[in-house]
């Protein structure tokens, strides 16, 4: 299931980077969202679990809907497998829902400064990194220059991370948390 649904969120929304489709997948395919479907569906009326247990659990239902898409791709292989999660599981219109929630710290942060400063686009800075090239460390930076923002400060903010990106969505996260501080921003 993870598979096929990577390969689609892959294709389908290739202008995410990659972090941004890791977490789209992961919620996609979370024990929560899997049971969620199974329940719309009705299929938990198919799940007989053993005397004794006194209801089904999320866990259950997820590995429920796991097993009749192993089943699938055991009758039948791969194409009619990845057909049926695409009809059931990631769909178009439930991964743009789950994206909207998703957003990362970055492009919130471009979105804002896109509305409200004048299409503004803030680059992340290398202000640091170390290790060795296998185990690296990064502290990524944003500022927003005060002939931008129009207050009488720079605002900026810096994030640590093991790769560039997750040091740069820290960095975007803290200059966020300033800006609703600073009541320029709604919390989202």
């Amino acid at each position: 299931m993870g598979f096929v649904v990577s390969e689609y969120l892959f294709i389908n929304f290739s202008e995410l980077e990659q972090g941004d489709l890791t977490n789209l997948k992961s919620h996609l395919v979370c024990d929560e969202q899997l049971e969620q479907i199974v329940k719309k569906k009705g299929w938990d009326n198919y799940l007989v679990i053993e005397k004794g247990i006194p209801k089904k659990s999320k866990k259950m239902n997820s590995t429920f809907l796991e097993a009749i898409v192993g089943a699938i791709y055991l009758d039948g292989g791969l194409p009619p497998a990845a057909k049926f999660v695409q009809k059931h599981v990631v769909t178009k219109r439930e991964a743009k829902k789950q994206l909207k929630s998703l957003v990362s710290p970055k492009v919130q942060l471009y979105e804002f400064c896109q509305q409200n400063y004048c299409g503004y686009r803030p680059d992340s800075f290398l202000i640091f990194e170390e290790g060795p090239p296998h185990d690296k460390n990064f502290v990524m930076g944003y500022l927003l220059p005060k002939e931008i923002t129009l207050l009488d400060k720079i605002i900026q903010a810096e994030g640590a991370g093991r790769t560039k990106s997750d040091a740069e969505s820290k960095a975007a996260e803290k200059i966020i948390l300033k800006l609703i501080r600073l009541g320029l921003m709604e919390k989202k």
